[in-house]
C-alpha cells in the first residue's frame, strides 16, 4: 500500500497507528457487508490476539495468535471480558476473591481500602493519560427556555464574564471528587498535556507562548471578583439580566462527576453570589448522554474531553475548529483563533516554527478564556495484577489498550511499588526518546 500526501505532514507515521488505518481484507469486507465486525465470525485478525467469541452485552474472549509475527512477546494466552452492569459496585470484591484480574476502585470506598491492612497492599494509582479534559463554554446554546439561552449567549460573549468563571473555578476542589489524595496529579493548565510532544528537546508546553500559562496560578479569588465586577457593569449595559443561569449537565452514571457538579455549583455561587450567577447542574443518564447534552448544544458549561489521534499539537485542535458545533463553536466568539490555527496548520516543513505557531494559537484560546483547561485523563485508583508500565505505550492512538508485552503479576502492586516503577519507566522513556532524536 502506498500513501501520497497532498502536503507535508511530519506526524503522518504516528497517524498510521490509529484505528482508521487498521488493515481489512477487501474481499472479506465485500462478502460480509454491513455485518462486518459485528461478531467474531465477521472479522479477521492479524494482531497479537484472535477474537474467538463475542456476544454483545455478554462476553468477549480473545486467544493468543500463534502465527503472529512477534508472538514471543505475547505472554498472556487468553483474555476474557465479562459484561457486568454492576461492575462499578461489584468489581472490587470480585478482585479480592480472585475472580477477575483488575478492578477500578471508586472514590467512595478508597478510604475503606486504605484502612484495611490487606486491601491497602492491593491498591495503587492508575497512570494518567493524554486525554484532555476542559470545561467548555457554549457559544451557540440550544437549551430549553427556562435556562434562558439568549441571556447566556449575550453573557458568554463577554470577555470579563468568561475570565471571572475561568479564574473563579477552583479546579483542585473539583478534582477532590475524583482523587481525594493527590488531586494535583492530573490538573493541567493547557489543553495539550505536558510530555505529549517536543521539538529540539523542548517540551511543547515549554515553548514561549505557553510557558507562562503552565506556571500560572489559575484559581485567583481576587482576580475573579475583579472580572465579575467589570462584567456586571458591561453586561447590564448590554441588556443581560441577573442572575445568569448556567446549565451544567453531568452524567448520573459517574458518582464523582455527580459530586463534582455539586461542588462546582456551591463553590462558584459562594464566590460570586447568587445575585450574579445561578449554576444549575442537570443530571442525564449514561445512555445517550452526549446526544442529549453536548452534541445538540444543550448546555451552558460542560465538562468535555478529547484524545489525540497522532503525535502533533494539531491533534488537540479539532474541537475548536470553526463550525465544530458539537464542542461549541469558538469562532462565534473569536475569529482570531481560527486565523492563528490556520497559520499553524499551514506550516508543514519547519517543525519548530509549526509547534511555536500552535502554541501561540493555544495560548490565545486560554488567555481569552475561550476554554477552561481542567485535567488530563486516566488516573484514579485500581487493584490490578497487570503491570502498569510493562505494556506498549504511546501518547496517541490505541497502544495503551493492548496486552502485548504484558505479564500477570503474582500479586497486585501497592502505592509504593507503583511510584518506584513509574520513576524507572519515566527515566527509561526519556533515554529512549533521546536515542530516537526526540
Amino acid at each position: 500500500m502506498q500513501y501520497t500526501l497532498r502536503s507535508p505532514a511530519s506526524f503522518f507515521l504516528s497517524a498510521l497507528t490509529y484505528v482508521c488505518f487498521f488493515p481489512a481484507n477487501g474481499a472479506f469486507l465485500a462478502e460480509t457487508g454491513a455485518r462486518f465486525a459485528t461478531d467474531h465470525l465477521t472479522i479477521l485478525s492479524n494482531g497479537a490476539y484472535i477474537l474467538r467469541a463475542h456476544v454483545p452485552q455478554n462476553r468477549r474472549e480473545l486467544v493468543k495468535n500463534t502465527r503472529y509475527w512477534d508472538r514471543d512477546n505475547v505472554h498472556i494466552d487468553r483474555l476474557f471480558f465479562q459484561f457486568n452492569r454492576e461492575a462499578a459496585a461489584l468489581a472490587p470484591e470480585m478482585f479480592v476473591r480472585g475472580e477477575i484480574s483488575s478492578a477500578s476502585i471508586p472514590t467512595a470506598i478508597i478510604d475503606g481500602w486504605r484502612l484495611d491492612p490487606v486491601r491497602r497492599e492491593l491498591l495503587r494509582p492508575a497512570p494518567v493519560g493524554a486525554f484532555a479534559f476542559w470545561h467548555a463554554f457554549n457559544f451557540n446554546p440550544r437549551m430549553a427556555p427556562q435556562f434562558e439561552p439568549e441571556n447566556w449567549r449575550r453573557a458568554v460573549l463577554n470577555l470579563n464574564f468568561r475570565k471571572a468563571i475561568f479564574h473563579g473555578l477552583d479546579r483542585v476542589a473539583a478534582m477532590l471528587t475524583f482523587d481525594p489524595y493527590d488531586p494535583l496529579r492530573q490538573i493541567s493548565n493547557t489543553i495539550t498535556p505536558v510530555n505529549f510532544a517536543s521539538v529540539d528537546g523542548i517540551d511543547y508546553t515549554n515553548l514561549p507562548a505557553l510557558q507562562p500559562i503552565v506556571r500560572m496560578q489559575v484559581f485567583d479569588r481576587a482576580l475573579a471578583l475583579t472580572h465579575r465586577n467589570r462584567a456586571m457593569t458591561e453586561l447590564r449595559a448590554a441588556g443581560v439580566t441577573f442572575p445568569i443561569r448556567v446549565k451544567m449537565p453531568f452524567n448520573t452514571g459517574s458518582p464523582d462527576w455527580t459530586n463534582r457538579a455539586q461542588v462546582i455549583e456551591q463553590q462558584l455561587e459562594s464566590l460570586f453570589g447568587r445575585e450574579f450567577i445561578d449554576v444549575m447542574p442537570v443530571g442525564y443518564p449514561p445512555t445517550g448522554f452526549l446526544d442529549a447534552t453536548r452534541r445538540p448544544g444543550n448546555y451552558a458549561i460542560q465538562e468535555v474531553n478529547w484524545g489525540p489521534d497522532f503525535l502533533d499539537p494539531e491533534a488537540y485542535t479539532q474541537p475548536f475548529e470553526a463550525g465544530h458545533l458539537t464542542y461549541s463553536d469558538i469562532a462565534l466568539a473569536s475569529a482570531n483563533y481560527q486565523r492563528l490555527l490556520n497559520a499553524a496548520k499551514a506550516e508543514g516543513r519547519n517543525i519548530r516554527r509549526r509547534f511555536e505557531l500552535f502554541a501561540e494559537a493555544e495560548a490565545y484560546l486560554i488567555q481569552n478564556a475561550l476554554v477552561m483547561p481542567y485535567r488530563v485523563g486516566g488516573g484514579g485508583y485500581v487493584a490490578s495484577r497487570l503491570h502498569p508500565f510493562q505494556g506498549s505505550y504511546a501518547a496517541a492512538g490505541p497502544a495503551v489498550g493492548k496486552f502485548k508485552f504484558q505479564r500477570l503479576l503474582d500479586r497486585a502492586m501497592n502505592v509504593e511499588q507503583f511510584n518506584e516503577a513509574q520513576t524507572i519507566w519515566a527515566r527509561d522513556r526519556v533515554i529512549a526518546l533521546r536515542k530516537a532524536g526526540q
